[in-house]
């Protein structure tokens, strides 16, 4: 059986490919991979996963769970797909409904099981995989999963043999999950702890993997966690190579003339100020700018709505943006369908949007790669967010289990600004490396 399109396969690929063959590993209840972002641990793991199960049980039930049920989706279910296309005598079905949910029935050489697919996304989610009775389960990108979530699905293994296998990014070593979960049964010899990089994926050339090593700065918590795959603790500045210096920093003296496109983000403030940020794209710099900031406390949705409509100017002539992106929590919904109300072109075409949000920190560091890469930059007008990104911190801990979190002071144009963000690696404009596929 041809096990997977990589030639030739890596020393930890073929690892991974056959753990289960090792008598050292005979009773091992989780397979843990954990390291840089394009090793392969998604990929080389999930059609692991398949092939050990489809060897191993008949007739039996599994899961597969992402953060959400759509990134799980994207990053995992399809690229397996692919992958398991190339294994001779696989049948796999894909059935997705409305009662049942997503999962896949897969069949070969006379065992058939049924794996289903589930989104992790806050404390709630652990409702969803209730009841349930799993042969096995794969967590992808574990850490940014609720632990309840995770230590529901775990509770569900009660079929003989069944494994538990989890994929990670680093984090600090106090992360919750590692404390209390997964560093006991590797210190037990109950899993199989693999770390990987880049340099153990076969698929990536050089280049490749110099440019992605390139979106973060050397030494800061992003190129250990991403590129060399250390769990590393994020202190003191959030942005500490944030320059606001002119010429080839973060900051521009001097505004090009061949802004083009615009966009917006707000996000709705009301025991903190409202903060709306006019953004525009130079093609000569290959860049986002956000050239006018607003910052306003007290103000009601037709004032809100007013100003906005100022902000909408550029040289005296009213601008009509892409997108509007608006932080619809703690009131937030008002403005958006008071904009909707006052500005129906741009409702009827879609512009104004929900703010997409889903995990601060992955949203932080998709962000920290954008400046870091010059692919977004402030006019130096813009002083209020200029000092807020410059002053913007890890919350400190008391010891102990800690959760990792920038300090909530003073953040309204860096939660602005993470929107806007949010929109352009949703829509493709920035790439985002994090996804292990």
């Amino acid at each position: 059986m041809k096990t997977t399109r990589w030639e030739p396969l890596s020393q930890k690929q073929q690892q991974i490919l056959k753990w289960w063959a090792h008598p050292k590993y005979q009773k091992c209840s989780y397979v843990e991979l954990e390291g840089a972002v394009r090793s392969t641990k998604t990929s080389t793991g999930s059609l692991s996963f398949v092939l050990w199960a489809m060897g191993k049980f008949n007739d039996e039930e599994l899961a597969f769970c992402g953060k959400t049920v759509g990134a799980c989706q994207r990053n995992l279910i399809r690229p397996l797909k692919r992958l398991l296309a190339n294994q001779s005598g696989i049948k796999i079905v894909d059935k997705r409904s409305a009662t049942e949910g997503h999962h896949l029935e897969i069949t070969y050489a006379g065992h058939s099981n049924i794996f289903w697919v589930f989104g992790g996304n806050d404390e709630s989610s652990q409702d969803l995989i209730q009841g349930i009775t799993l042969a096995g389960i794969f967590f992808d990108e574990c850490l940014l999963m609720p632990v309840s979530f995770i230590n529901q699905g775990l509770s569900r293994l009660s079929v003989d043999g069944a494994v538990a296998w989890f994929t990670m990014n680093p984090e600090a070593a106090t992360h919750r999950l590692y404390v209390e979960n997964l560093d006991p049964y590797v210190r037990d010899g109950k899993a199989i702890y693999l770390h990987l990089t880049m340099h153990d994926n076969p698929g990536l050339s050089k280049d490749t993997i110099d440019r992605i090593s390139g979106q973060w700065p050397v030494g800061s918590v992003w190129y250990q966690r991403n590129v060399l795959g250390l769990r590393v603790a994020a202190e003191g500045a959030v942005f500490p190579f944030f320059k606001t210096a002119g010429g080839g920093g973060n900051v521009l003296n001097e505004l090009p003339d061949d802004l083009s496109r615009w966009r917006v983000a707000i996000d709705y403030g009301q025991d903190h100020p409202t903060a709306m940020g006019l953004y525009g794209f130079s093609q000569s710099l290959k860049s986002w700018i956000l050239v006018k900031e607003y910052f306003e406390s007290m103000k009601t949705n037709p004032e809100l709505s007013h100003d906005f409509s100022e902000l909408l100017k550029w040289n005296g002539q009213p601008l009509f943006p892409e997108f509007v992106d608006i932080d619809t929590g703690g009131g937030g919904l008002s403005l958006l369908n008071q904009l909707r109300i006052d500005y129906p072109d741009m409702f009827s075409q879609g512009i104004i949007r929900h703010a997409i949000k889903e995990n601060v920190n992955a949203e932080i560091t998709d962000m920290a790669s954008a400046l870091y890469q010059r692919k977004f930059r402030y006019y130096v007008a813009c002083e209020k967010t200029i000092s807020q990104i410059s002053n913007y911190r890890w919350a400190k801990t008391a010891g102990g289990v800690s959760k990792e979190e920038p300090l909530k002071v003073d953040d309204d144009g860096v939660d602005r600004d993470r929107y806007f963000m949010n929109r352009l690696y949703y829509q493709g404009e920035f790439r985002r490396e994090q996804a292990n596929v």
